[in-house]
């Protein structure tokens, strides 16, 4: 069976608190096809920095940790690790994942600057553009 990921099951396998839900995620992944959605990732890391106190770079560890799964399957896999990184350098992790969810033949329209110029500098493809008024 082929499964999807939703963010519990995630934060089981980043943080394995849960004595019997940590090890049932483990297996899950372990034994199917697991597809992860980008969507899912960002939710994560809300739920890891606002309920567990993470800090950017936990979070970054277990997004590649699940990512690096061989039965793990990455919506905007490239993508997703180049987001990941630049969160770990300082951009905003929603601001990253939205950018790793997009379609390849948008620009990401903003009003924040600071995430624009950020990833101009970066050159990120597909690009993001303040279209500030």
């Amino acid at each position: 069976m082929r499964y999807s990921l939703d963010t519990n099951i995630l934060v089981r396998l980043v943080v394995g608190d849960h004595p019997t839900l940590s090890p049932a995620a483990a297996d899950l992944v372990r034994n199917n096809d697991c597809h992860l959605s980008v969507i899912a990732l960002a939710e994560m890391g809300y739920v890891l920095m606002s309920v567990y106190d993470a800090t950017i770079q936990d979070v970054a560890a277990g997004a590649r940790k699940i990512v690096a799964l061989p039965t793990v399957e990455v919506e905007n896999a490239v993508r997703v690790l180049k987001a990941v990184q630049a969160a770990e350098s300082g951009m905003d992790w929603f601001d990253a994942m939205l950018w790793a969810a997009m379609p390849n033949d948008c620009t990401l329209a903003t009003f924040d600057r600071k995430f624009a110029n950020r990833a101009t500098r970066l050159q990120w493809q597909p690009a993001v553009q303040s279209v500030l008024p």
